[in-house]
């Protein structure tokens, strides 16, 4: 019979426990050096976590702050403390009253004027102002309304499925009546008012005409109608580096998942980044200077990274179109003229968004050299589809 036994060997014991002691001892002053690294903190630019918020547990997944910091490494330590309670509670606050669809105890905000149509809601003045910049961009009817909530939410509950061309209206009779229904009615600014107090109130009323909720109830679209949309992001990234920049936080920049960067004006070392779409995949276009202070708008019609969220290829009688989050307010929702489009203003990340907007809402490239003639103080990098 074969015999498995183990034989331990008793031969130099006392060594043997002696490496084994050494061996604890490197292995527990590696571990120790390990975990003191870890929270060791070197100058230069880092990025400031925001603190966690059970009312809105995802307030800061879609943006990112960037901050320098110098010192020692307890010093950056209590620094980065300092900005992240900053950074926090301005996002928190500018997330919520911006939010259209959920409301928040003690933060009367979109949602608060959404649920309440046909009743004064008053606001406070961060929210008044934003409301009153959206209105009048909106009554210009250059591409954007605030009133779109619906349309945007309907093109988006398509674009994150994951096959979204199943019920794309370029492949879906249905889909494709539905959403034109909808977009041509919300194109018709007699079916929206939001009315402003007067004599120094800030209060905001919502109206929305019956046919209009009519044809929500008839489509089986349960969605809010104001909605900040494509600018809203915008319109937060601007609160925030506004209190930043009040409590002396100035060397850094923001961004936010929608192609947006807001440089900070004590920041002189940052680069915009403009992608193309190539033969071989996405690459490096170019990169634009940022000045301290500037702000830059991309809207892309390509995902930067495999199945990212919003993004598709829709494919026609040998024709690609590209679906993206930049829903224009027309019945087809994309022109597919423009692959990349970068707009840099020197002061507001509003007015370079809107811009972008405009240029989105262009039918012909004619059309888009007339609003970047008009608008000469922005810089532009545009890239077409052939």
């Amino acid at each position: 019979m074969k015999d498995d036994s183990i034989i331990v060997s008793t031969k130099h014991v006392p060594l043997r426990v002696v490496l084994f002691v050494i061996a604890c001892i490197v292995a527990l002053a590696a571990f120790s050096y390990a975990i003191a690294s870890l929270g060791k903190k070197s100058e230069g630019l880092q990025v400031v976590a925001e603190s966690p918020d059970a009312q809105a547990p995802i307030y800061g997944n879609d943006y990112e702050l960037k901050i320098y910091f110098r010192g020692s490494s307890n010093e950056i330590k209590e620094e980065m403390k300092r900005v992240q309670d900053c950074y926090s509670t301005v996002l928190q606050r500018a997330y919520k009253l911006l939010d259209a669809a959920n409301e928040y105890e003690n933060y009367p905000n979109l949602a608060t004027i959404n649920h309440n149509p046909g009743k004064e809601v008053e606001v406070n003045e961060e929210l008044y102002a934003v409301l009153k910049d959206a209105v009048e961009r909106t009554e210009k009817q250059e591409g954007y309304s605030m009133f779109a909530g619906a349309l945007y939410r309907y093109w988006y509950s398509i674009l994150i499925l994951e096959h979204p061309e199943d019920f794309d209206p370029l492949l879906h009779e249905e889909e494709a009546e539905r959403i034109g229904r909808l977009a041509r009615m919300t194109a018709e600014p007699e079916h929206f008012a939001l009315t402003f107090g007067e004599n120094g109130s800030r209060t905001v009323r919502l109206d929305i005409s019956a046919q209009y909720q009519e044809l929500l109830e008839d489509l089986e679209i349960p969605y809010e109608v104001l909605d900040l949309n494509l600018l809203k992001d915008a319109y937060l990234l601007q609160l925030v580096a506004r209190v930043l920049e009040e409590n002396g936080y100035t060397e850094g920049y923001l961004t936010a998942e929608s192609g947006l960067c807001v440089t900070l004006s004590g920041y002189d070392k940052a680069q915009y980044c403009v992608y193309e779409l190539t033969d071989s995949g996405v690459a490096l276009k170019k990169t634009l200077p940022a000045k301290p202070g500037s702000a830059a708008s991309v809207f892309r019609a390509f995902p930067l990274r495999e199945k990212e969220a919003y993004f598709c290829r829709i494919e026609k009688d040998g024709k690609v179109y590209y679906r993206n989050p930049y829903v224009t307010l027309g019945a087809e929702g994309f022109h597919n003229l423009i692959q990349n489009a970068c707009v840099i203003s020197e002061t507001d990340p509003v007015d370079a968004v809107y811009t972008n907007i405009r240029l989105h809402a262009c039918e012909n490239t004619e059309q888009m050299e007339q609003i970047m003639l008009e608008n000469a103080q922005y810089t532009y990098d545009i890239s077409f589809f052939p």
